[in-house]
């Protein structure tokens, strides 16, 4: 779970810094923004989906059946 708070701060970081480049007017700050919260977004949502599966592959299997 700490992984998962370090991905959702850097998600939360990366939209304040896409405001701060829009106020600014700084094209190259909002990309990296942007950018960067795309990627944390996909490794959060990769290491939420690895988890669920790790955690359906260590039960019983009446997790599935239910």
């Amino acid at each position: 779970m700490d992984s998962l708070n370090h991905l959702l701060t850097v998600q939360i970081f990366a939209i304040l810094v896409a405001v701060v480049g829009e106020i600014a007017a700084s094209e190259l700050l909002l990309t990296v923004a942007i950018g960067t919260f795309f990627i944390a977004f996909v490794a959060m949502f990769v290491q939420m989906t690895t988890a669920l599966l790790v955690g359906l592959g260590q039960s019983d299997g009446s997790a599935l059946a239910a």
